[in-house]
């Protein structure tokens, strides 16, 4: 892991940031992930389901390898949808992981690294 923090640059957020990222369950709802919710919460009658669904994505979206254990996820839930709802669900979370603050990344997401370079 340290190889792979080599050479980038620290994200520092304000104090406030800080406290609450010092729970281990704390992520921020952004933009990308409420639109990821909503909609899977629109193929889902059970909205608890569809918040668990979202949650377990988030979740998955921390780790670098998410899209190799995307795949994965897909089958082992059975999400029943058509060709286009599946392309952009993955569109969905891919923007939630591009944006996603990740250890790997010094605590940047990829899309604020890609932006550095």
């Amino acid at each position: 892991m340290l190889k792979s923090k080599e050479h980038k640059p620290y994200y520092v957020p304000d104090k406030e940031e800080i406290k609450r990222y010092a729970s281990r369950d704390y992520f921020v709802e952004d933009e990308e992930f409420i639109e990821l919710r909503k909609f899977i919460r629109n193929k889902y009658w059970n909205k608890k389901k569809a918040d668990r669904l979202t949650l377990e994505i988030q979740i998955l979206s921390k780790n670098i390898d998410a899209k190799d254990r995307m795949d994965n996820f897909f089958d082992r839930h059975r999400l029943k949808l058509s060709n286009n709802e599946l392309k952009e669900l993955k569109v969905l979370i891919q923007n939630l992981m591009d944006n996603t603050r990740l250890c790997e990344n010094n605590g940047f997401t990829p899309r604020e690294m890609n932006e550095e370079s």
